[in-house]
């Protein structure tokens, strides 16, 4: 009986809650609409012109502790800056105390309290002008940069880095995810950018104008090993002998195996590891690392303890994104993998892959997805669609420590002149700022 009362209760105070942020969000959007109708009012008896806005604001719902947020909002703008450009960052997680403890353990957010974070947003941020605002992944904070477009001209720009689009935006009486409002965002937003050919293909109904920019990498942070530079000119064409490999050969994959898709994924290549193994009838000599975590990483451990027991095979704990670099710069291949069908594993952007090439590694990969796009096979890796193609993939750049190097160089080189920090910014600092294109 108490719990049947807590539970009438707990709905009770959902639909007040409901009611309540219905009632406030209609009431700020007329006040909005009365002050923008005013405003243009204004503009146009006194004749006076918009100034295009040229400070740059990455807005996000999340926090540093997301990657999609860590990189395309905070790096972004730190290399945005480095090019000039006038740039900040508002990030609901890290901003408001009450949303500290996110993204673990995730907990409801009361509409009401949605709300209030975006009035006290919009608060702010009317006092700092104009802006260009890209917002990172769309969420409940979508209107702010609705109202500021409105209130003052601020332009208006949607990132999109993957396929995770049918979470819950707004819920009073009717559930709304992301997914719902594409058509409604393409209706204000002045362009969309995403990371992959993919959600461009697939978000072009929505919107009238979208820009692919790939996740680079960070090519200061992610180098190669010291004197990987050196090593490259004197070995060019390979006219001198190679010297003998230190230790086994290192296979790495590094993520978060979070799902029962990437699971399947890391068992694809543990599979082709193995069977490399016995082609080359040998345990010795090579050795696969799987680093990261998730709720499946523990079903994955399982798998290698039983069914790939006595093969080199190594699991190994989240590393901590400061500590990356240093661990992709001491193994020999990077693999990646995609062989589950679905809209969100084809569109994601291959970091992983760019990470790789930075610290000098070639990749073996999959097909699948944006990863067929950056994988020169033969130059700066090899792609592999069936566990086969995967372990014969494994033997030869085992039995070909040339033609390993070579390929991690030219990875590098494509990275330092092409798939890097830089140049994304650059590139996007074209799209939200045009007009300083043509001064």
């Amino acid at each position: 009986m108490r719990l049947n009362n807590k539970s009438r209760l707990a709905r009770l105070l959902f639909r007040l809650d409901d009611a309540l942020a219905l009632a406030l969000n209609l009431l700020l959007l007329a006040v909005v609409l009365v002050v923008a109708g005013l405003r243009r009012v204004f503009r146009l008896l006194s004749g006076k012109k918009q100034a295009a806005p040229t400070r740059v604001l990455f807005l996000s719902s999340e926090g540093l502790k997301v990657a999609p947020a860590r990189v395309r909002s905070y790096h972004f703008a730190q290399v945005m800056g480095q090019q000039g450009v006038d740039t900040s960052v508002l990030a609901y997680w890290d901003e408001y105390a009450q949303l500290h403890h996110f993204p673990f353990p995730f907990r409801r957010i009361w509409e009401v309290e949605k709300f209030c974070l975006n009035l006290a947003t919009l608060h702010w941020l009317l006092y700092k002008g104009p802006l260009v605002i890209v917002e990172q992944r769309p969420n409940y904070g979508f209107l702010v940069p609705l109202y500021l477009k409105l209130l003052n001209g601020s332009r208006v720009y949607m990132d999109i880095d993957d396929w995770i689009l049918d979470y819950l935006v707004v819920r009073p009486f009717v559930r709304l995810e992301v997914r719902h409002l594409l058509n409604f965002f393409g209706l204000y937003c002045d362009d969309c950018i995403v990371s992959s050919v993919r959600l461009q293909k697939r978000l072009s109904r929505n919107f009238k104008s979208i820009h692919i920019l790939p996740t680079y990498v960070d090519h200061r942070r992610f180098t190669p090993p010291a004197g990987f530079d050196a090593e490259a000119h004197e070995r060019d064409g390979f006219e001198h002998a190679d010297q003998e490999h230190a230790g086994p050969v290192v296979y790495s994959w590094v993520g978060t195996i979070f799902q029962n898709f990437t699971r399947d994924n890391v068992l694809f290549m543990i599979e082709a590891f193995a069977l490399a193994c016995d082609r080359l009838d040998r345990r010795e000599g090579l050795q696969l690392d799987i680093v990261g975590g998730g709720d499946f990483f523990k079903a994955v451990e399982e798998e290698v303890r039983t069914r790939f027991a006595g093969y080199p095979i190594r699991m190994a704990p989240w590393l901590a994104p400061d500590a990356m670099p240093d661990y992709l710069r001491s193994i020999d291949v990077g693999l990646y993998c995609l062989v589950e069908p679905s809209l969100f594993q084809e569109s994601k952007s291959p970091t992983k892959i760019f990470e790789y090439y930075a610290c000098g590694r070639p990749v073996i990969s999959t097909s699948f997805g944006e990863a067929k796009y950056f994988v020169d096979q033969d130059r700066t890796g090899l792609l592999a669609d069936s566990v086969q193609e995967y372990a014969l993939a494994i033997e030869r750049l085992y039995r070909e420590p040339q033609t390993r190097r070579a390929m991690g160089r030219e990875g590098l080189r494509r990275v330092r002149t092409e798939w890097n920090m830089d140049v994304a910014c650059a590139g996007l600092k074209r799209i939200v700022l045009p007009h300083d294109e043509n001064k």
